[in-house]
């Protein structure tokens, strides 16, 4: 986990070099998502386990809407709404139902599976796997230190994934069986 928080490190290094430090709102917004998707990730996971991932998908989804539409209501309303062009419409069906929806039902169902300290290093990839996006979207251009961070971030996050499996898996092999 150290060397994926390294290479992340590296990675934003241009910013925390070039001394600026100052925190945008878009900053803070990233770093209250960030603690509220730890908790949700940690406090989910017995939910998850005793009700089944649609259950807690409906009620957390269903919870976290009613603030969403407050805050966004009187945006909405001004919307004209007829004119709103097919892909866009179709874009927020993908948005919604795939990345949203069924991404979080993934997310859950491998937390019940394989445990919050097995999935917990992955959310490491996201600078990582943002900038891929950028590249192949915006044709945005990376230095050799941004593309060095990216590396140890991936390597950080694969230790953290294979190394363990390999203790936990010398440690079952070490107990003999009970019989």
């Amino acid at each position: 986990m150290a060397l994926a928080v390294g290479g992340v490190l590296v990675f934003l290094s241009d910013k925390l070099l070039g001394a600026q430090w100052q925190a945008s709102g878009g900053d803070l917004t990233l770093l209250v998502a960030a603690a509220f998707f730890s908790y949700y990730t940690v406090a989910a996971k017995p939910l998850i386990e005793r009700h089944g991932g649609v259950v807690v998908m409906t009620y957390g989804t269903l919870l976290g809407s009613a603030p969403v539409v407050a805050v966004s209501a009187a945006a909405g309303l001004k919307v004209d709404w007829a004119s709103v062009s097919p892909m866009i419409w179709l874009g927020t069906l993908y948005a919604v139902l795939v990345a949203a929806f069924l991404g979080w039902m993934v997310w859950g169902w491998v937390n019940a599976v394989r445990g919050v300290a097995r999935t917990a290093p992955l959310m490491y990839l996201m600078p990582p796997v943002a900038a891929l996006v950028a590249w192949i979207v915006t044709g945005e251009r990376y230095t050799a230190i941004k593309l060095i961070g990216a590396a140890i971030t991936l390597g950080g996050v694969a230790l953290a994934q294979f190394a363990s499996r390999s203790r936990a898996d010398a440690v079952r092999d070490s107990v003999p069986p009970v019989d």
